[in-house]
């Protein structure tokens, strides 16, 4: 199913869908079972299950995205939910202008403040400016 987006997700859908893709990346990488249709089941909207299934069915893509740029780290060190914020990030940034990346780019810096803290803005920033080649 393709999903063409036209707009930037509300701060409510990226917080849900963050934490339905740290759900998602914790069971998957725990080996506790990640069958796409019982981590669907956690979604309460059609647009969150449309992008989960698009997130979960390019996992490895976003994942190759990232891995580069998280030197010193790695993504087995990297902590879940930055991982989480950073796959969210990569699945909506490439639906969306580059003009609005740069707002999107802020509101997901506001996001990781408010559910990983301070020490995990600096990582995701530099990340994800390196992800859309801004510095």
């Amino acid at each position: 199913m393709d999903f063409i987006r036209l707009f930037m997700f509300t701060k409510q859908f990226r917080f849900n869908l963050v934490q339905l893709v740290f759900n998602f990346i914790f069971r998957y990488e725990n080996e506790l079972g990640h069958d796409l249709e019982d981590v669907l089941l956690q979604t309460t909207t059609s647009e969150e299950r449309v992008v989960l299934r698009k997130v979960i069915e390019n996992f490895e893509i976003y994942k190759d995205k990232i891995t580069p740029f998280l030197h010193g780290y790695g993504w087995d060190k990297t902590p879940f939910l930055s991982r989480a914020i950073l796959i969210t990030f990569v699945a909506e940034a490439e639906d969306i202008s580059k003009e609005d990346q740069a707002k999107e780019i802020a509101e997901y810096l506001h996001l990781t403040q408010d559910l990983a803290g301070a020490d995990s803005v600096s990582l995701v920033h530099a990340v994800i400016g390196k992800v859309v080649g801004v510095e």
